[in-house]
């Protein structure tokens, strides 16, 4: 499952980055995780990396690769730690991940063939990661 594994290293990628002081606004999720990391760790070329920020307690980053020709995206959520439990209980077939943050899960998204990384660090930021379903990315 090559995506799940990308979703998994760029979601350690962004819990390693350096903590962000407390506060209601989330950070810059490009500028916390540089887009030549995001390409580096999942062995593409970066194409482009979009900040969105429709709110201000969380942030995403946009992360469009060129591997082997294809394009493909991953998407690098930034939110509150106490959302963690709340998405977990209101996302289908969450299976616990271990070696990721303090409390991790994996899912698949079925409608949107995207799978996904939600972990929690200190208590001081949730980031999500998704990433395009394995037989696309080829």
């Amino acid at each position: 499952m090559a995506a799940a594994r990308h979703a998994a290293l760029l979601c350690a990628l962004a819990l390693a980055a350096p903590a962000v002081a407390a506060g209601p606004e989330a950070p810059d999720v490009c500028a916390l995780v540089p887009g030549a990391d995001v390409a580096a760790r999942v062995g593409a070329t970066l194409v482009a990396a979009r900040s969105v920020k429709a709110e201000p307690a969380r942030s995403r980053c946009v992360y469009r690769v060129r591997k082997s020709g294809a394009e493909r995206a991953f998407v690098v959520w930034w939110m509150a730690a106490d959302e963690f439990e709340g998405l977990r209980a209101v996302t289908d077939d969450a299976k616990s991940a271990r070696g990721v943050g303090d409390a991790a899960y994996t899912k698949y998204d079925r409608d949107t063939r995207r799978h996904g990384i939600v972990a929690v660090r200190r208590n001081r930021a949730l980031v999500e990661v998704t990433g395009e379903d394995p037989a696309e990315i080829g």
